[in-house]
């Protein structure tokens, strides 16, 4: 379960192709968590774009495959999940039930809360 954590989560969140939408902001760190994880549910590349940004594949691996990862991830989503402070304008989302981190922080910028993907 641990495995979860590298390549095959990431890889899940991001195997959609790269949208020409603008970066969404939202109030809280958990309301862009939830963004991502449905669109990430639904397969819907546009609101994945929308909650990481445009150029997001730049930064993410993107694998062959995405049904079972994408199911692995969503599992561990159901098992749990908690917003982990870094401060006052960092967090790092934390899922499943051995707290895998996403590698992506959620960031404070002038409009709300946001994915950082390069960083």
């Amino acid at each position: 379960m641990i495995k979860l954590a590298r390549g095959a989560a990431v890889g899940a969140l991001f195997a959609i192709a790269s949208a020409a939408s603008a970066q969404q902001a939202f109030p809280t760190p958990l309301a862009a968590a939830e963004a991502l994880v449905d669109g990430v549910a639904r397969h819907d590349d546009d609101a994945v774009a929308r909650t990481l940004g445009k150029d997001y594949a730049k930064y993410l691996p993107v694998p062959r495959t995405f049904s079972e990862d994408t199911t692995k991830f969503l599992e561990a989503w159901s098992q749990g999940r908690r917003i982990l402070p870094a401060g006052d304008a960092k967090a790092w989302l934390e899922v499943g039930r051995y707290g895998w981190t996403l590698p992506i922080p959620i960031v404070k910028v002038a409009s709300g809360w946001s994915f950082d993907v390069s960083a």
